[in-house]
């Protein structure tokens, strides 16, 4: 039987070899990922456009406003002609609407809606509306919830300035953002996206980091299907931009990702702290159950401060799980 030997220059050089195949396999993935994500958002944008129709001679005729860039609270009118009882009323509203984002943006720390959804976020003084005899519907929905127990005692009592049906009546004459808007923020989320991925690749090889070769442009590929389903679903002249923050989260993590994978596990005491992440995903459920709310006063607990942790108590359980199953790969192993 033959016998052969290697120095130790000569594997180095291998492995190194074989990095450097396992690193243009991934540039060329994700490069691959990336012209198809390109390609679809091209589609997805020439479809949207077909589907507002000529907006911009909408917007300039006034049969649909740009709430964000109203330059008075009479412009607003033409949306609320089936909001309100009277034309005391509506100009009520139409008056609360532009202080809301013109007037009183700098108590919010934002001068503009992401979405119109947020007119459901204003409120009025029920003290002041009870003051005029004109604002006939708001007047008769404060008694109704007065009756009903659900307002606020006191001066300092409120009432949501429209219903959910008068937003749903608004939002179908008013956007937020124009298509040149909307064309500007596609662009920078998706560049902003593909950066973070190409980051983390550069990062991996120049760091030499030994990592499959196809784990970053699969993370990249699910990535990309959900960056596209993101714009997709919503309207982009009338919701939140949600792709935005998809993309920006996407990015961190890709380059968190490339950062953790230069750390050696097998040497940090972190093994030894396996039930810890349990124990935030658990810590995180009871606040949750606790004091979570749902959006738009549903009973449904997703949001709890501001932000929704229901991501982050899953990545908690599968880090846990993780580490737990790691711990005892011994033990699994003789299973078999």
């Amino acid at each position: 039987m033959p016998i052969t030997y290697s120095t130790a220059a000569s594997r180095a050089e291998s492995a190194r070899s074989r990095e450097r195949s396992g690193r243009l396999l991934e540039l060329v993935a994700l490069v691959a990922v990336a012209i198809v994500l390109v390609a679809g958002l091209a589609l997805l944008y020439q479809a949207k456009r077909l589907g507002w129709g000529d907006i911009q001679a909408e917007l300039a005729a006034g049969r649909v406003v740009n709430l964000n860039a109203a330059p008075a609270a009479e412009k607003l009118l033409p949306l609320l002609r089936e909001v309100g009882a009277n034309e005391t009323e509506r100009r009520f509203i139409a008056d609360r609407i532009y202080r809301y984002l013109h007037q009183d943006a700098g108590a919010r720390g934002s001068g503009s809606l992401e979405g119109v959804g947020g007119l459901a976020r204003i409120r009025v003084n029920v003290a002041e509306v009870r003051a005029q005899r004109r604002l006939e519907n708001l007047r008769a929905r404060a008694e109704r919830l007065a009756a009903a127990g659900q307002s606020q005692a006191g001066d300092a009592a409120t009432i949501a300035l429209l219903t959910a049906e008068d937003v749903a009546t608004v939002g179908s004459r008013a956007v937020v953002r124009e298509p040149r808007t909307f064309g500007w923020l596609l662009t920078a989320s998706t560049a902003l996206f593909l950066a973070g991925l190409f980051a983390a690749h550069l990062f991996l090889r120049f760091r030499g980091a030994r990592t499959d070769a196809l784990l970053l442009p699969s993370i990249a590929l699910l990535s990309a299907i959900g960056f596209l389903t993101m714009v997709s679903l919503r309207d982009p002249l009338r919701d939140a931009p949600l792709f935005l923050r998809f993309a920006e989260g996407t990015a961190a993590g890709a380059v968190l990702l490339a950062v953790c994978a230069r750390l050696d596990f097998q040497r940090l005491p972190l093994r030894k702290l396996t039930w810890v992440p349990l124990g935030g995903a658990i810590l995180l459920s009871a606040l949750l159950i606790v004091f979570g709310s749902g959006p738009g006063g549903s009973d449904a607990r997703v949001n709890l401060f501001g932000v929704q942790p229901v991501e982050a108590i899953r990545l908690l359980v599968v880090l846990f799980l993780a580490g737990y199953f790691a711990n005892r790969w011994e033990f699994l192993r003789a299973l078999r």
